[in-house]
């Protein structure tokens, strides 16, 4: 079903300033930009704000250094659901990883409000098609991103001074949410 004619999503981001690098980097990009994710279609599509809590996200999907598989994550979220980013944020008093991982487990009633989650939805994720030469197309990614936001594995943080370039296997998890012609 389009939902965003145009592929464009800017006006549908999230209004919280949400990093996964804060005193420290915890390796959740996973998560940070799956919620991302979630958080701008739903804000289009209900109209509502949401912030969910990576982590939480991070406790329930058994993240640790150097990271996950998106698909894990989508899975985790499929099962397990989310939370308010309210019910268990990142503080500015949490300076590690080991702080960060924590609670493990999640306490039972932080489990039931992720349960509740998934009764109010039903969350899925696909694959875009890639040719035989195995790329995914400039126009297939347009004509998904009318249907919702990407998330997209990347290379990380090398940039020219105009763009980010690739100059090795991707390790990092992020969103697009429009292009640019050309």
């Amino acid at each position: 079903e389009v939902i965003q004619a145009n592929g464009q999503w800017d006006d549908s981001l999230p209004e919280e300033d949400e990093t996964q690098v804060k005193n420290f980097d915890n390796f959740g990009c996973t998560i940070f930009n799956s919620t991302n994710q979630i958080e701008t279609f739903e804000k289009k599509v209900f109209g509502t704000e949401r912030n969910y809590s990576d982590r939480a996200g991070y406790i329930m999907a058994d993240i640790a250094p150097p990271g996950a598989d998106p698909h894990t994550i989508y899975e985790m979220i499929r099962h397990k659901g989310l939370i308010k980013e309210a019910d268990l944020p990142w503080s500015s008093d949490i300076k590690s990883v080991e702080e960060y991982a924590k609670p493990k487990p999640l306490p039972k009633e932080l489990l039931e409000k992720a349960a509740e989650w998934i009764n109010d939805r039903f969350f899925k994720h696909d694959y875009l098609l890639r040719n035989d030469k195995g790329q995914i197309e400039t126009e297939t990614i347009k004509e998904a991103l009318k249907r919702s936001i990407l998330a997209v594995a990347s290379y990380a943080w090398a940039f020219d001074g105009e763009k980010y370039v690739r100059l090795g296997a991707d390790t990092h998890w992020t969103t697009i949410y429009g292009y640019e012609e050309g």
